[in-house]
């Protein structure tokens, strides 16, 4: 593939999918604030949705946490290999290092033997430092303020698509007397992610585990997706299992061409940053597409991806395996980062060629990435399903999402992809749970929230608005002191 992009379509002028018209309008009014508006190229459109097999056109459970701007919150499948990193929730002692420092996020644990070097690195990003210093970029050299250079930005990248290959395309992960803690998108915004979401347990400093799913669209939008992607892989490159990431849409290289991740690589990464996009892009490729995660305690299953269900899902015998079988199919070789040429600028020539996927394969693998529920009743003449407006993936109703959990014993399905203003939403019966993780996401106000199911099985919503700017250059230790917020109230 070139990285000479087509003309994009202009069909809508936003890719998140607003939950009422007042909204919509909204966001037609305010598009302006983001330029990179289109939600599809061209190529795209037709990779996506132009697969011949595809149908024709078109609660009060849980609780709330609300964390306010500028106050700092407290905060049976056993016949299935399950990978080495994916067996347990807790990190095997045999695993561990008894050495090397302990990072920020995960005080009690040691990280993985040969993985000790990350742990500085993580430490360094996690007090909002950069990847790589602005000043680098126009030829003076300051390598003490950077946390990465391309060359260790490569091998992180490689690292972690190593551990991620290592993956099934939708891993079982069975998780004890622990909570698990569901990101959805982040969009590049760093300050949001260290002080609003990570920033919790890190002034905590709490010993209790905790075990972190990230839904994916961790780029693009926003400023700081360099050093949002680099937080989260290092995290699930020192402890894999405690930590999974899952692939969304953005996860992508036309994508992420588009809609900002390439130009934040050029500008942090200068005449180096298409070495450090392709890098990136060669690791998304290598990402799950959902996961199963089982609650052994209270023995509650819980469905995750980014985006949602497709028909060929639905209809497939065994969803898990149907996953698994395009996770195999797109691994990269195990050779590629060996003897792949770094100074290759080709995209097409950087990655290799890839088999192609099945029409039925390759809606299921947009469908996780792009589709989104719906409260209209589509009857049984569309079977639940309808085309997505979006030009990828589909929308699919309540009746569906009651039958999937149904029949996989299922409690709900949890995806991020919508821009959902309280930050959550639930529909189709409690059944399928949206979390967005942005906070005033392209100045729409909106909230942000992290999914928390605590061990015993009971879920909470830990609501948040935007960092206030204040500490957007601070770390997620700092508090903005007692008499600013004073001046808040009087004003």
């Amino acid at each position: 593939m070139s990285t000479e992009m087509p003309v994009p379509l202009q069909p809508e002028p936003f890719d998140e999918v607003a939950e009422d018209k007042q909204t919509i309008e909204l966001m037609r009014e305010t598009v302006k604030c983001d330029p990179l508006s289109t939600p599809l190229h061209k190529q795209e459109i037709e990779r996506y949705s132009d697969l011949g097999s595809i149908r024709s056109e078109r609660s009060e459970s849980g609780s709330i946490r609300q964390h306010s701007t500028g106050i700092i919150p407290v905060s049976n499948r056993s016949q299935r290999s399950v990978p080495p990193t994916q067996k347990t929730s807790g990190d095997s002692p045999h695993l561990q290092s008894s050495q090397g420092p302990s990072d920020l996020l995960f005080p009690q644990l040691r990280p993985l033997k040969g993985r000790e070097h990350w742990v500085e690195k993580l430490n360094m990003l996690l007090e909002n430092r950069r990847v790589i210093s602005e000043e680098s970029t126009l030829e003076v050299e300051s390598p003490q303020q950077s946390v990465l250079n391309i060359s260790e930005w490569e091998t992180a990248m490689e690292e972690f698509a190593t551990v991620c290959s290592e993956e099934d395309g939708c891993p079982e992960i069975p998780v004890k007397e622990m909570d698990l803690r569901v990101v959805g998108d982040i969009h590049g915004q760093l300050a949001d992610l260290l002080h609003r979401i990570l920033g919790p347990m890190l002034r905590e400093k709490t010993e209790r585990p905790c075990y972190w799913l990230f839904l994916g669209d961790l780029v693009d939008r926003g400023p700081h997706g360099v050093e949002c992607l680099a937080i989260v892989t290092l995290m699930k490159i020192i402890y894999p299992s405690r930590v999974t990431i899952l692939r969304g849409n953005h996860e992508d290289a036309p994508i992420t061409y588009q809609y900002g991740f390439k130009t934040e690589c050029d500008r942090k990464f200068g005449k180096e940053g298409q070495r450090a996009w392709i890098a990136a892009v060669a690791a998304f490729t290598q990402i799950p597409l959902a996961a199963v995660v089982d609650m052994i305690g209270p023995r509650k299953k819980f469905w995750f991806c980014h985006g949602g269900l497709s028909k060929e899902l639905q209809n497939s015998p065994d969803p898990i395996e149907a996953i698994n079988r395009i996770h195999q199919a797109e691994r990269l070789p195990v050779e590629y980062w060996k003897e792949r040429d770094p100074e290759q600028q080709d995209l097409g020539s950087a990655l290799p060629q890839i088999p192609e996927l099945s029409p039925e394969d390759k809606c299921v693998k947009v469908g996780l990435m792009w589709s989104d529920p719906t409260d209209w009743e589509l009857g049984a003449e569309m079977e639940g399903f309808v085309r997505s407006a979006r030009g990828a993936g589909e929308m699919w109703e309540a009746a569906v999402s009651e039958a999937f959990c149904a029949k996989y014993e299922l409690e709900f399905i949890c995806r991020a992809h919508q821009l959902v203003h309280a930050g959550f939403k639930k529909e189709h019966s409690d059944r399928v749970y949206t979390i967005f993780s942005a906070p005033n996401y392209c100045q729409m106000g909106n909230s942000g929230c992290v999914l928390v199911i605590r061990a015993d099985g009971t879920s909470e919503f830990d609501v948040y608005d935007q960092t206030d700017e204040r500490l957007w250059n601070e770390p997620p230790t700092a508090v903005i002191p007692k008499e600013f917020l004073e001046g808040d109230d009087e004003g």
